[in-house]
């Protein structure tokens, strides 16, 4: 999966706010709990904006949107897996949360 660039931050902001993530952060909430919040969030409104997160997740693994399409199920949670764990999507999902605040 690439690193993130530039444009790929007004991509992930048009998704977030389709999906309308609006999770519950505290002050008192660790890197860990925000990111668990975070992705739960996601998970619930990622039909909300399955055409622009299918082309979003393509371009970030650099093959066609078709043959994203066309992935089994294990593949899919691989992906998925691959995606969580990018340290520059956490990164950018937590600040942008904060900064929703």
């Amino acid at each position: 999966m690439r690193s993130l660039v530039f444009k790929d931050v007004f991509t992930m902001s048009r998704i977030l706010k389709k999906m309308q993530i609006k999770p519950e952060y505290k002050k008192s909430m660790s890197q860990e709990e925000l990111g668990i919040e975070i992705m739960l969030k996601v998970v619930e409104g990622i039909g909300d904006a399955e055409q622009e997160v299918t082309a979003f997740l393509a371009d970030l693994k650099g093959i066609d949107v078709g043959r994203l399409a066309t992935f089994d199920a294990e593949e899919t949670f691989a992906l998925i897996e691959e995606f969580k764990e990018h340290p520059q999507v956490n990164s950018f999902l937590q600040r942008a949360i904060k900064l929703m605040k």
